[in-house]
């Protein structure tokens, strides 16, 4: 969510403005369920009702970046955090705050 505060007078492309920036998830997980520990890895996301096969279950949020960029930049720093939409694709937090938005606890 971005809320503008106040703003100067004058001409637009002279306007200085104060943002206020509360941050939003950016991931959504389905209400229908919950993460917990999981036997495979860490954490995962299991299903606590039924689920129907054209309901949404989870978007994961973040930027959409490389392998390289993933391999020499985010991974280093956060660990496996990336999903991988494409064969060189991946959508990633590319900052702690933004891993801790992006999980979908």
């Amino acid at each position: 969510m971005l809320e503008i505060r106040g703003r100067s007078q004058g001409p637009w492309h002279e306007r200085r403005y104060n943002y206020s920036v509360t941050m939003m998830r950016l991931s959504y997980p389905s209400p229908k369920t919950e993460v917990h520990e999981s036997k495979v890895h860490g954490h995962g996301l299991f299903a606590i009702a039924d689920i129907a096969g054209d309901e949404i279950v989870a978007v994961k949020g973040g930027h959409i970046v490389d392998r390289k960029i993933l391999r020499e930049k985010i991974a280093l720093q956060l660990g496996p955090v990336e999903v991988q939409i494409h064969d060189d694709l991946f959508i990633a937090p590319v900052t702690e705050e933004e891993r801790e938005f992006s999980m979908l606890r």
